[in-house]
């Protein structure tokens, strides 16, 4: 049978004369992937090997044990200052909790400046600085639990929001604010533009061939092989054929539709999965990351969407880093990768 999932790749070949080379002609080759569901762009410079510490420095060890440092005296997600310099939520909406969720080393509160209806955030475990080979699986699945506690009990409320993400920034080029690791949730009435352009796609897909798109996508990966990591419980790991970002894997959950419908083994997945990812970053010598998990909206039949996470690296800490988001991402929609994902995927597929 005919696969359901369209891989497009363009492979570009320019010419030019290279000062870096006599002037004498050299071809210089990338490739366009467009993503199967969504139809986002991915740049794959084939060519730009020779700028990877350019394009992605190695961080600088040096300078991230001193931001480590000069950060952990004034931070108030640290275990002896979280409760007294955090914010908390009214009684209305976390009954006899205090107005924060705890988990093990882990706490929830309000954002201090929420950008959606709720707005919560995760203080992870107790340890101001981790390397990314230390975001051990029990410590990102106590985070992901409390994360789906608060979620879960929201969504019972008449007034609650159906949109709902888990996500991370980590460290200042990753788009944190603050060095302790921490996790957001956020819930809102309407989706942000990628997972509601994704679940417009999806219906498509499920009209067209009657078909789950991401139950496809995983089926189809793992008859090829090339990219697919391997399953961790319930959860399927992908390196991306057009990712989004630097070194994107993609966890797929087992028919889970929303949020509230991850149990343990969907969590204990994603967790693995994730560290894996991290463990694979650091050994490239990495240090900022992102991920999201979201899902279709909470209730209703959404026999069309699967709950995926996507982890993406960003910048390393170095004195003068280079911004990986610019006019590419932010007006074109496309993305600049230096490694293929079929090299991603072998690295992480095997620690």
């Amino acid at each position: 049978m005919p696969s359901r999932i369209a891989f497009e790749c363009y492979r570009s070949r320019a010419r030019l004369l290279s000062p870096l080379n006599g002037y004498e002609e050299v071809v210089s080759e990338t490739e366009l992937r467009s993503d199967p569901l969504s139809g986002r762009v991915a740049i794959i410079g084939l060519n730009l090997a020779g700028k990877r510490t350019v394009l992605y420095s190695e961080t600088d060890e040096v300078l991230l044990q001193g931001l480590a440092e000069t950060s952990r005296g004034r931070c108030f997600f640290c275990p002896e200052r979280v409760g007294k310099a955090t914010p908390r939520y009214p009684d209305d909406v976390l009954p006899g909790s205090g107005g924060r969720l705890g988990r093990g080393g882990s706490v929830l509160f309000p954002n201090l400046f929420p950008l959606t209806d709720y707005h919560a955030v995760v203080a992870l475990g107790r340890e101001h600085f981790l390397r990314l080979d230390r975001f051990e699986p029990a410590l990102l699945a106590e985070g992901l639990s409390l994360a789906l506690d608060f979620v879960r009990q929201v969504t019972t409320r008449e007034d609650a929001p159906r949109h709902w993400a888990v996500c991370c920034n980590y460290l200042p080029p990753g788009g944190a604010s603050i060095v302790h690791p921490h996790i957001q949730v956020l819930g809102s009435a309407l989706p942000m533009a990628t997972p509601a352009l994704e679940l417009e796609r999806a219906r498509e897909h499920l009209g067209r061939h009657g078909t789950c798109y991401f139950n496809d996508l995983v089926r189809t990966e793992e008859d090829r092989g090339e990219r697919f990591i391997g399953r961790v419980g319930r959860v399927a790991w992908i390196a991306a054929f057009a990712p989004r970002g630097n070194n994107e894997v993609q966890g797929v959950c087992e028919g889970a539709r929303d949020l509230t419908e991850l149990d343990d083994e969907h969590v204990a997945g994603l967790a693995a999965g994730l560290s894996r990812g991290l463990t694979a970053y650091h050994r490239l010598k990495l240090s900022t990351f992102n991920f999201a998990i979201y899902s279709a909206p909470v209730g209703g039949e959404h026999d069309e969407f699967r709950v995926y996470a996507s982890l993406v690296s960003r910048q390393s800490v170095v004195e003068n880093y280079r911004c990986d988001d610019y006019f590419l991402q932010k007006m074109l929609g496309a993305e600049v990768l230096v490694d293929p994902p079929e090299t991603i995927a072998a690295l992480v597929r095997n620690p």
